[in-house]
């Protein structure tokens, strides 16, 4: 194996890992612009990375010219795509994910559910309540 074809392959294994990790970003993070970012990043990376690999490997040839003009294409319009999808997000009212967004979703799924005996309790009490408030002699027991 020459030298060319293991640092094609090291170069083409970075671009797979980068596109990797930006799936993975696309599928773990929170919001809308986090995942954007993820995409966006790793997208970019990794196919500037692999393409870089493909041009290593085939050598200077027709071929190689094409890739270098499709990393071009791609590192320029990537960037550019992103930030404009991002921006018209953002101006159309799409809420940036914080913290305390997070605090409020994890209280509400840790949140135990009242037992039937709870509801039973609950259903008492206000009903209950609302005889009181209506002072009616039926309601009284």
């Amino acid at each position: 194996m020459s030298l060319a074809q293991i640092l094609s392959c090291v170069l083409m294994s970075g671009g797979l890992v980068f596109i990797a990790i930006a799936a993975l970003g696309v599928w773990k993070l929170p919001d809308f612009y986090s995942r954007l970012h993820a995409s966006g990043i790793g997208e970019t990376l990794g196919l500037l990375l692999f393409g870089c690999g493909l041009v290593v490997y085939n050598g200077i040839s027709p071929a190689s010219i094409k890739i270098i003009l499709v990393i071009l294409a791609v590192a320029i319009a990537t960037p550019i795509g992103t930030h404009t999808i991002g921006r018209t997000a953002f101006r159309s009212g799409r809420e940036i994910w914080t913290r305390s967004q997070e605090k409020k979703e994890t209280e509400k799924k840790e949140k135990p559910l009242p037992s039937e005996a709870e509801k039973e309790a609950r259903k008492k009490a206000s009903a209950a309540d609302a005889c009181e408030k209506e002072e009616k002699t039926a309601c009284r027991s």
